[in-house]
């Protein structure tokens, strides 16, 4: 988003007036601090929705488990910052709502059926590229490589959780692997139309 863009390029300019870094790097900077404060202003939007609807742990729970695989899986990407904006809301709060109403759906066998599902989507699909960001077979083997680990991590921390009954927590990470596993399949798709 553009006040995004425009902070990242403020904070960039006194870096390079205090000597932090050289005018060379300027777009480097510009560009980490502009994923930097998207990826906060995404954070605060998803404890701010947990906190209307009374789960902010397991928000938070959710958005660490999505980021963390995210990185590695790759997917859709907006065409621009505004409607990457506004699909990312409209995208996070069916799995909110989700895990504040689990008690609805947390059926063991629904709960391992999509914990399974949606890993072995990802396996299989990931990490997808992008038109622009194509992924040589390096990056892909070490992204795909690095989200195996991740997926193992939450996976086991999520099956541990569900043992212990603590049903809110497993929804959380769950519906953060759902989540990643939507946008990798939309952006698998997305690649696949463009040709």
């Amino acid at each position: 988003m553009f006040f995004l863009q425009a902070a990242a390029k403020q904070v960039t300019n006194w870096l390079i007036r205090n000597g932090g870094i050289s005018e060379k790097d300027r777009e480097i900077y510009e560009y980490g601090f502009d994923n930097l404060f998207s990826t906060l202003t995404n954070f605060i939007i998803v404890i701010c929705i947990g906190w209307l609807l009374g789960i902010v742990v397991e928000s938070i729970i959710f958005y660490v488990t999505y980021f963390m695989l995210r990185v590695y899986a790759g997917g859709y990407h907006a065409d621009s910052p505004m409607t990457c904006f506004f699909l990312s809301i409209v995208l996070l709060i069916p799995y909110l709502l989700a895990i504040k109403y689990q008690h609805v759906w947390n059926i063991p066998e629904v709960f391992f059926a999509l914990l399974v599902g949606a890993v072995a989507i990802l396996i299989w699909i990931a990490p997808v590229g992008t038109k622009n960001k194509m992924l040589d077979d390096l990056e892909k083997t070490v992204y795909r490589r690095r989200l195996f680990r991740n997926l193992t991590i939450v996976s086991i921390i999520g099956v541990i959780l569900f043992m212990l009954s603590l049903n809110e927590y497993y929804a959380a990470i769950l519906c953060g692997i759902l989540l990643t596993m939507t946008i990798a399949l939309a952006g698998k798709i997305k690649l696949s139309l463009q040709g």
